[in-house]
């Protein structure tokens, strides 16, 4: 296992907590797919990318349900869920405290959104402001115009809420608002560029394995799709090494704003 960044012994937690949460899902039918650079490292070369340090995985939210209710009731379960230090509206499955190293699985939810696309704009552009009134430590210089007009807005707005509040809107929004016919899917809680990709409901039915580290983890069988929507055609390519570190909820953005969700484009 590579070690040239430092996390070798933080790539051996994740790999044990992911078998941890893989096994659960086997033991329970519970379907799941390896997700963000977790997937691309796994698709790159079977390893886990050496500068990253989680891993991540998405569920249908009706797979997440179970998931949470199986860790949730079993008081021996070694597994926590909690809400991400970094970005509060999405959700990490950790190892319990009498694990020494301390390591995140982020979850990506895939949530069902409306077919037409002034809806889709709308859902998407509510869980973004939502996003910004639940933001932390905002860094205003990374933003630019209009977007860093509208981040401080929504940091003004969300003050006088608390953030549990804050948190069941988000959920509220993701699940239940302008989800028309279920014929499209997104990661609700992803990033603000993550939660505008859409895809087709089925995108998330049909599950293969794929190999990582010698384990074997499921796959959506067309992730194809997702990783090229992600890093671009050129994804097997890694970055060049000033950008090799680990990008918590950080997305390029590879379809341009007018092929996305919040562009009124359906996907």
């Amino acid at each position: 296992m590579n070690n040239d960044y430092g996390f070798a012994e933080k790539h051996e937690a994740v790999l044990c907590l992911l078998d941890e949460i893989d096994r659960l899902c086997r033991e329970n039918g519970i379907k799941y797919s390896l997700h963000g650079g977790t997937l691309l490292g796994a698709e790159r070369n079977g390893h886990l990318i050496p500068w990253d340090d989680d891993a991540d995985i998405s569920m249908l939210r009706s797979q997440f349900k179970k998931l949470k209710k199986i860790i949730e009731g079993d008081e021996t379960s070694l597994l926590v869920i909690k809400k991400s230090e970094i970005a509060p509206w999405l959700t990490n499955i950790s190892f319990l405290k009498n694990k020494t190293q301390k390591v995140d699985v982020d979850v990506f939810i895939w949530d069902y959104i409306t077919d037409s696309t002034v809806g889709q704009a709308l859902k998407i552009n509510l869980l973004r402001f939502l996003q910004g009134m639940m933001k932390k430590n905002i860094v205003y210089s990374e933003y630019k115009g209009i977007q860093r007009i509208l981040i401080w807005a929504a940091h003004c707005v969300g003050l006088p809420f608390s953030e549990q509040t804050k948190i069941l809107w988000y959920k509220k929004i993701a699940k239940d608002f302008l989800i028309g016919k279920k014929k499209y899917i997104h990661r609700s809680n992803d990033a603000f560029v993550g939660c505008s990709y859409i895809f087709d409901a089925d995108y998330m039915k049909s599950y293969s394995m794929i190999r990582l580290e010698e384990h074997t983890y499921m796959v959506a069988k067309r992730y194809h799709e997702f990783l090229i929507r992600n890093y671009g055609e050129d994804y097997l390519t890694p970055p060049p090494e000033k950008e090799r570190r680990s990008q918590h909820g950080h997305n390029k953005g590879f379809l341009p704003e007018s092929e996305r969700g919040g562009g009124f484009i359906r996907r």
